[in-house]
């Protein structure tokens, strides 16, 4: 007797609640900001990769 194969539903996407959405929103601009001012420090500093043929993942301060 053969093993009937599990198949998974795929959930339906779900909204977010107009206050998760919010709440996300906020998270999404603060992280935003945390990145632009590590990249303006990085070019202040002149230590912004891809200019000495380096990228961001194997930045080092």
């Amino acid at each position: 007797m053969s093993k009937k194969k599990i198949r998974y539903k795929p959930k339906p996407h779900r909204q977010l609640s107009p206050a998760r959405r919010a709440k996300m929103k906020e998270l999404n601009k603060r992280f935003a900001a945390e990145r632009q001012a590590e990249y303006r420090t990085l070019v202040r500093t002149g230590k912004y990769p891809w200019e000495d043929g380096r990228y961001p993942w194997d930045w080092k301060p």
